[in-house]
């Protein structure tokens, strides 16, 4: 994971629920949408849902931070 710079659009743990999200997406096993993918993740099913919500600008700033 890149090091982050200052993020002015999502806080720190936004940002590591995103890398559990995708972490999960990455392995392969479940369609996101089902509560088995949420599960897998270990975030809260708001924190799950902001991350789907959210998914572009959280990949732009896990990825490329300032």
């Amino acid at each position: 994971r890149p090091e982050r710079g200052n993020c002015t659009l999502f806080t720190q743990q936004q940002i590591e629920n995103w890398w559990a999200y995708e972490e999960t997406r990455k392995l392969g096993f479940w369609n996101m949408y089902s509560p088995q993918a949420q599960e897998a993740t270990g975030l809260s099913k708001e924190e799950y849902i902001f991350c789907m919500k959210n998914y572009s600008a959280l990949k732009k700033e896990a990825e490329f931070p300032d």
